[in-house]
């Protein structure tokens, strides 16, 4: 378990490593932290690592949804706007009160 560990940390701190030297200096000095930068309830970390999302936009995908809901809570796809594809952004469904997981569930008209 602790190799484990080590080997999340270790490809974490490379991939903060490579964003980070591709900004602007004093931009994201403290994007890599364990810190939740946008305010998604998703570590900084996390969202570079293991979901791909921007750990400076609270809604990398625009659909309404923040990306710690959509992670935690709606089990969508933070990166889609539409997770089911049926027309409908995420955060209309959920709005709206349809399964954003669900195509044949949506808004109606």
């Amino acid at each position: 378990m602790k190799k484990k560990g080590m080997l999340v940390l270790a490809a974490c701190l490379a991939a903060g490593l490579v964003l980070f030297l591709s900004l602007p200096r004093g931009i994201g000095e403290d994007i890599f932290s364990d810190d939740d930068e946008d305010g998604d309830g998703l570590e900084n970390c996390e969202e570079i690592e293991e979901y791909e999302t921007d750990p400076m936009e609270e809604d990398t995908d625009g659909d309404g949804l923040d990306d710690g809901e959509e992670v935690e809570t709606y089990e969508t796809d933070p990166l889609e706007e539409d997770t089911d594809g049926d027309g409908w952004d995420d955060g209309e469904e959920v709005e709206e009160d349809t399964d954003p997981l669900d195509e044949e569930s949506y808004p109606e008209d």
